[in-house]
C-alpha cells in the first residue's frame, strides 16, 4: 500500500475499514486482504486535513497512477471508490494479484506455496512461532505472539460476556529449516506493518512484531526492517 500511501499521507492521518470477499473487518491501521482466487482487496478511510487537499485533484492523481499502471497490466488495479463524507476520505482498491500490489506499491507481498517462494529466492531466515488456535464460539479475541524458549498458552477474551475464547499455543522458536520443509504450505510475504488477512487458518507467523487477531488474521508491527511470514493451510 506504500504507492497510495505516499499520495494519501501528503494529506492525510491514517486510519482504515476493510471490506472483501467472504466477510469484513475494521482496524485503525492499514489492512489487506487476499482472497481464494489470489485476488488482494485494501480499503482505507482517511481523516483530511482541511486546509491540505482537494478531494479532485486527489482522486485525479489517484486515477493517474492506476492509469499508468494498468498500460502494461491491462486490468490488474482498479480503484473501486473513492468519497469524502465530513471530511473522511474513503478509498477501495483492488488488484488481481499480489505481484500486481507489489509492483504498483513500490513493496514486497509474495503469495503462493513455501516451494514457489523459495524458487523465486525468499530464504525464511527467521525465528517462527507455531500457532494453535482453540474454538470460539462467536468470535475471536486478539492475543500477542511472540518468541518463547517454552511452550506455552494464553487465552483472549473476545467480548465482555467472557463467552468467546480465542486460545493461541506458543510452542516456542522454529526455525526457517523446518518451515522450509513445508513444501505445500501456502505462505504470505510481505514487508510492510499491516492487517493482514489470508484465506485459511494460520499455522505459523514469524516471531517480531505479529500479533494473531484471528484464525486467519495477522496484526504486523516490527521491531526492526525485514520481511513477515505467515503460514497457513
Amino acid at each position: 500500500m506504500r504507492r497510495v500511501y505516499c499520495v494519501l499521507c501528503m494529506f492525510l492521518v491514517f486510519g482504515t475499514i476493510f471490506t472483501g470477499c467472504g466477510g469484513s473487518f475494521k482496524a485503525d491501521e492499514n489492512a489487506i486482504k487476499i482472497s481464494k482466487d489470489g485476488k488482494v482487496f485494501a480499503v482505507s478511510v482517511e481523516d483530511l486535513e482541511k486546509d491540505y487537499y482537494d478531494e479532485a485533484e486527489l482522486e485525479e492523481y489517484i486515477d493517474a497512477l492506476v492509469d499508468e499502471y494498468n498500460s502494461s497490466h491491462e486490468g490488474a488495479v482498479k480503484k473501486k471508490s473513492f468519497k469524502v463524507k465530513e471530511e473522511t476520505a474513503n478509498l477501495s482498491m483492488e488488484y488481481e494479484s499480489a505481484k500486481d500490489y507489489e509492483d504498483f506499491n513500490g513493496t514486497v507481498l509474495f503469495s503462493g506455496t513455501v516451494a514457489k517462494a523459495i524458487a523465486e529466492g525468499y530464504e525464511f531466515e527467521t525465528s517462527f512461532v507455531s500457532i494453535k488456535n482453540g474454538e470460539s464460539a462467536d468470535g475471536i479475541g486478539a492475543v500477542p505472539v511472540a518468541a518463547s524458549d517454552e511452550s506455552e498458552s494464553a487465552d483472549a477474551s473476545g467480548d465482555a460476556s467472557g463467552d468467546i475464547t480465542f486460545t493461541v499455543t506458543y510452542e516456542g522458536d522454529t526455525d526457517g529449516e523446518k518451515i522450509r520443509d513445508m513444501l505445500d504450505s501456502k505462505v504470505v510475504i510481505l514487508s510492510e506493518d499491516l492487517l493482514v488477512t489470508v484465506p485459511g487458518e494460520i499455522s505459523y507467523v514469524s516471531a517480531d512484531g505479529t500479533m494473531v487477531i484471528k484464525k486467519d488474521t495477522v496484526k504486523i508491527k516490527k521491531s526492526s526492517e525485514g520481511l513477515s511470514y505467515i503460514i497457513y493451510d
